[in-house]
C-alpha cells in the first residue's frame, strides 16, 4: 500500500499537524508579550527555552511509557492540552505565569511525539525513513501554519484574540478520539526484526556523533525561527511580512524533511546529513547579509537543508536503539528540542549584549561543526 493512502499514517500526521500549530505561534506572540510584559531578549529566549526544554526533558519518560503500555489517550490529550496552555499564555499577567503556562503546554507535546513517531515507524513497512518524514511533514505543516494563523489573529485583535486559536484543536479532537493505535506486539515484532546499521567495534562513537548533531543543528535552526520576527521588526518590516517569511521557512522545512528522508532511504542518512549541514552555513550567512528581497527567498533552501533534517536524525537514533523505538524517538526529538531551546536562550543572551545580528552570526559556524561529526556515523549494510 502506498504510504500516501495509509489511513493510520494520515491520522497520525493530522494529529501531528494540529499539535504543532501551537508551539510555532510563540515567535509571533513574542513581540506582543515583550511589549505588554516589558521583556528583554534574554527573557524572550527563555520563553522558547521553556517550551522546548520542558517538552524535551519529559519525552524519554513518555517514550518509556509508550513502549510498554501504548496509552491511547496520550495523542488526543496531548493535542488539546498543548492548545489550551499556549492560548492561556497570551493572557499571562506576569513573566513567571507566562513561563508556567509554557512549561505546562510542553507536557502535551512531550506526551504525543514519542508514541506518534514510533507508530509511524511501524506502519511503514520497509520505508521507515520516508514514513517518519511523512509523519514529520504533518507536524512541519502545522508548525509552518502556526505563525500565519497567529499573525492574522494578533495583528487584528492583539493578544485578546488568542482564544480563537483553540478552534483547530477542538475541530480535530473528536476525529482523533476514534482512531486506533498500533498494537504494542506488532510494533516490537517489527522493530526487533530489523537493524540496518552496522555494528561497529566502537558503537559509542555513533552515539556521541548523533548527540553532537542533535546539539548543534537545532541550536541554529531554532534560533533562526525564534528571532526571525524580531530581526525583521528591527529592520523596519511589518509583523505581517515577518509571519509570511517565517511560514516560508517552516513550510520549506516540512518539504525538506520529506526530501531528505527520501534520499536517506536510498543513499543513507550519513551522506544526507553531511551534505545538508555543509550547505546550510553559507545560506545562513547570505540570509543575514544579502540585500533587498533576497533574505525572503533564501529561507527556502535554509528550511530544506537545515530545518528539514529532523526525520533523518530521528531515523538514525531509532536504528541505534532499534528495540525501543518510542524511547529512541523521545531521546532524539527531546534532545533536539532541548538543544534548540537552550541555544535560543544563549542567542538571546548574546543579543542583549552584542546586538541581535551579531548573535545570529554565530549560527553560521554551527552546521559546519555538526557536519564533522557525520564522520562518526555508521554506514548501512549493503543490500
Amino acid at each position: 500500500m502506498s504510504l500516501f493512502r495509509n489511513r493510520s499514517l494520515l491520522s497520525l500526521s493530522l494529529a501531528h499537524l494540529t499539535l504543532d500549530l501551537y508551539p510555532s505561534i510563540l515567535p509571533i506572540m513574542l513581540p506582543f508579550l515583550m511589549a505588554s510584559l516589558h521583556l528583554t531578549y534574554t527573557q524572550a529566549g527563555l520563553v522558547a527555552t521553556a517550551s522546548l526544554v520542558g517538552s524535551s526533558l519529559t519525552q524519554p519518560l513518555f517514550g518509556y511509557l509508550a513502549d510498554r503500555f501504548t496509552p491511547r489517550i496520550l495523542g488526543p490529550l496531548g493535542v488539546i492540552w498543548t492548545a489550551a496552555f499556549i492560548v492561556s499564555a497570551a493572557y499571562a499577567w506576569s513573566y513567571p505565569i507566562l513561563l508556567g503556562y509554557i512549561l505546562l503546554a510542553a507536557l502535551g507535546s512531550a506526551a504525543f511525539h514519542p508514541q506518534g513517531t514510533a507508530q509511524a515507524s511501524v506502519i511503514s513497512g520497509e520505508r521507515r525513513a520516508t514514513s517518519l518524514a511523512l509523519f514529520s511533514f504533518g507536524g512541519s505543516i502545522g508548525y509552518a501554519l502556526g505563525p500565519l494563523m497567529g499573525g492574522v489573529v494578533f495583528s487584528n485583535l492583539g493578544l485578546r484574540g488568542a482564544i480563537l486559536l483553540l478552534l483547530p484543536a477542538l475541530i480535530v479532537l473528536p476525529f482523533l478520539l476514534v482512531q486506533h493505535p498500533v498494537e504494542r506486539g506488532e510494533r516490537k515484532a517489527f522493530l526487533q526484526s530489523r537493524n540496518p546499521i552496522k555494528k561497529g567495534p566502537t558503537p559509542w562513537l555513533a552515539v556521541v556523533s548523533v548527540a553532537m548533531i542533535v546539539l548543534l543543528r537545532p541550536w541554529a535552526a531554532m534560533s533562526l525561527s525564534t528571532y526571525l520576527p524580531l530581526l525583521y521588526q528591527s529592520r523596519g518590516y511589518t509583523l505581517s511580512l515577518a509571519s509570511q517569511v517565517l511560514f516560508l521557512l517552516l513550510i520549506s522545512s516540512a518539504f525538506g524533511g520529506v526530501l531528505n528522508a527520501f534520499l536517506a532511504d536510498r543513499f543513507g542518512p550519513r551522506r544526507v546529513l553531511a551534505f545538508s549541514l555543509i550547505l546550510s552555513s553559507p545560506i545562513i550567512y547570505l540570509f543575514l547579509y544579502a540585500p533587498g528581497a533576497w533574505p525572503h527567498l533564501l529561507v527556502i533552501p535554509l528550511g530544506i537543508f537545515l530545518g528539514g533534517l529532523i526525520p533523518v536524525v530521528t531515523f538514525t537514533a531509532q536504528n541505534l536503539l532499534s528495540g525501543s523505538a518510542a524511547m529512541a524517538s523521545g531521546f532524539a526529538l527531546g534532545g533536539q528540542f532541548t538543544a534548540g531551546g537552550i541555544g535560543a536562550a544563549v542567542t538571546g543572551f548574546l543579543a542583549d549584549r552584542f546586538g541581535l545580528l551579531r548573535s545570529l552570526e554565530l549560527l553560521v559556524l554551527l552546521p559546519l561543526v555538526a557536519a564533522l561529526f557525520c564522520l562518526g556515523l555508521p554506514r548501512r549494510e549493503n543490500g
